[in-house]
């Protein structure tokens, strides 16, 4: 890094030249794109099973948390006809 005149450090033009070459597929890094698809792929089956899980386990506790409410109530109402009469 060079030093400008007010003792800051200033980048010199010639470093900041990025070379870019004419045809990006000729240079570009020639990897397999076999292998992340098939991974992506085979996981996704356990994903959405996964997802399948848990909406089911979803809906189950919504299940339970509504019969456990309902009944909540009823001895609540029970109760409350009992002081009533």
């Amino acid at each position: 890094m060079e030093r400008g005149s007010n003792g800051v450090g200033s980048v010199s033009s010639k470093r900041l030249f990025l070379r870019v070459p004419a045809n990006p597929k000729i240079s570009a890094n020639k990897v397999d794109d076999t292998i992340p698809w098939v991974l992506l792929y085979v996981s996704s089956v356990f994903m959405l099973f996964k997802q399948y899980v848990n909406v089911v386990q979803l809906v189950e506790a919504s299940k339970l948390l509504v019969q456990g409410d309902v009944e909540m109530r009823k001895k609540a109402q029970l109760t409350e006809s009992k002081r009533n009469t």
